[in-house]
């Protein structure tokens, strides 16, 4: 369970400090697409045309590289190494290793099932599912080179940069954040208002629960959901944003139960490992 007694340690990210490296990650997402539109093949009302090899290069470069660049950045500022910022040096390396090769087999499964499911919804509603970029091109006839390139971006970069920004860094800054000047506001504003009108359950509620997460507990369930929708968002593909989302919520468990951000990192590779392999199995049967 994702709570605020999970085993996660305190990650002291200053919440200026992540929106300045969102903010430039944003601006880099909106060049890094603008320069790989130019680059994708105009298809004619067809099935959807799968982008060169380059395209996919661009903006991994516009992504993943340069959130990496920021993330030693951010590290600068804080005065943090790798290791003690995202706890590669966390004690109990098997156990995260065990337990992110179990997760993995586990949520494979359920990931493939709610991918289909979301493609028979699309169907029904009369929209045809589209496959991400990534995924066009490795089903597409290309050089084994290009293949190599492919494999190297979907199973080593993705995984390893995407679960440093918002497992990382963006989970534990929204887990973390705390805010006293509106607990405050509550508990002088609203508690007395829903107690003038007799609203009594709603107004203990309000100054026992709610101006106690506003001040000290936070919203860890809220932290888990908004940054996993966030990260199944970025994909920008409708067919995969329920089972990234459910896949994102599960990386961020393993982080929470290993305190190592290796375990989601490993999990992830896996994951796209498995589906990397499932996808040129199914290509070459269909030569």
């Amino acid at each position: 369970m994702i709570c605020s007694t999970g085993m996660l340690s305190e990650r002291p990210w200053k919440p200026d400090a992540v929106l300045r490296l969102t903010m430039w990650m944003l601006l880099s997402i909106s060049f890094g697409g603008l320069v790989v539109s130019l680059l994708i093949p105009k298809g004619d009302g067809g099935p959807a045309v799968p982008p060169n090899i380059w395209a996919i290069i661009i903006g991994t470069l516009a992504l993943h590289g340069v959130a990496l660049l920021l993330t030693g950045l951010l590290l600068r500022e804080h005065q943090l190494g790798w290791r003690e910022a995202f706890g590669f040096a966390a004690p109990g390396p098997l156990r995260a290793v065990l337990l992110a090769i179990v997760t993995t087999a586990g949520i494979l499964p359920v990931a493939m099932w709610l991918g289909h499911l979301s493609a028979v919804v699309m169907q029904s509603l009369d929209v045809t599912p589209v496959a991400q970029p990534a995924v066009r091109s490795i089903q597409a006839v290309s050089p084994l080179w290009e293949k190599v390139v492919l494999g190297a971006l979907t199973i080593l970069v993705a995984p390893v940069v995407e679960e440093i920004l918002f497992r990382g860094i963006l989970y534990p800054v929204f887990k973390q954040a705390r805010f006293p000047g509106l607990a405050d506001l509550v508990r002088w504003a609203l508690y007395p208002w829903l107690k003038a009108r007799r609203h009594r359950r709603t107004a203990l509620w309000v100054r026992g629960v709610l101006c106690l997460k506003l001040r000290k507990n936070g919203f860890p369930f809220l932290a888990a959901g908004g940054t996993s929708l966030f990260f199944a968002v970025t994909h920008a593909n409708v067919m995969t944003l329920v089972p990234l989302f459910v896949l994102a919520l599960v990386l961020t468990w393993l982080y929470e139960a290993t305190d190592n951000l290796l375990a989601p990192i490993l999990a992830h590779c896996l994951f796209n490992t498995a589906n990397f392999i499932f996808l040129l199995s199914a290509q070459r049967l269909l030569d």
